[in-house]
């Protein structure tokens, strides 16, 4: 009698299967297929970050490509043969990928490798530039940075870019229907900072940091102006920190 009953189940079962194989492809229409992102360059133009998706979607296959102005990645190449040190270990050398952005860095132990690491260095070098973290230090903790002599001060560089959503619209050609589709902008907005008295500090215009040197934005107002101060370009703030250190 038992076997009667699982020989009529059977087909109450496919049906089922049958069902909620239909349901959750009404859910998700959209297959994809091959996914990829790619870096292009040129010698007149920006370098662009092209995204490939290649998906089925109602039974049709259908591709499409968007593009970022720029790449999140030092030098814009995504990697770069250097070294680096973790917590309590030796240096270690290899490639690496530094995303500015979002200030993460990868390892792989060389260029033919798939197997990328995502990692916490103190420190890393390439090119023969020394990218070092203050993990510690609270204005700091979530970047790596740069260090250069200017007067009496360590001048520490924030490397980073920022991701921008709000592109150029005169980039696009309105009457050309084969203009690329550019989702993003990858920007260089540099921040940096000094240790002062054991202390460290954004070198920003506001009237905190002027108060170490015991001015006001209001008393440096002139000669920012005629120094035409910009606090995104490292020889700018050199300028103002050797103007600083003189009061």
């Amino acid at each position: 009698m038992k076997k009667i009953i699982l020989l009529l189940l059977i087909p109450f079962l496919g049906i089922a299967q049958n069902y909620n194989a239909a349901r959750e492809m009404a859910q998700n229409p959209s297959y994809i297929l091959e996914e990829y992102y790619e870096i292009i360059k040129s010698d007149s133009a920006k370098p662009e970050i092209l995204h490939f998706t290649k998906y089925l979607f109602q039974g049709s296959t259908i591709e499409k490509k968007e593009y970022a102005l720029g790449t999140p990645y030092l030098y814009d190449q995504e990697w770069h043969k250097g070294s680096l040190k973790l917590p309590g270990q030796d240096v270690v050398k290899g490639y690496l990928s530094y995303n500015m952005v979002y200030q993460r860095v990868h390892f792989k132990s060389n260029s033919f490798s798939n197997q990328r690491i995502l990692v916490e260095p103190e420190f890393f070098i390439i090119n023969d530039v020394t990218y070092t973290s203050f993990p510690d230090v609270s204005p700091m903790a979530f970047a790596y940075f740069t260090n250069e002599k200017t007067g009496q001060f360590n001048l520490l560089c924030d490397n980073r870019k920022v991701q921008s959503n709000d592109i150029n619209k005169d980039i696009l050609d309105p009457y050309n229907i084969t203009s690329k589709e550019y989702t993003a902008e990858y920007i260089e907005k540099p921040e940096y900072f000094i240790f002062k008295d054991g202390e460290a500090f954004k070198i920003e215009d506001k009237n905190y940091f002027y108060k170490q040197f015991g001015l006001s934005k209001k008393e440096l107002k002139q000669f920012k102006e005629d120094r035409n101060i910009n606090f995104q370009e490292q020889e700018s703030v050199a300028v103002l920190l050797a103007h600083l250190s003189k009061q």
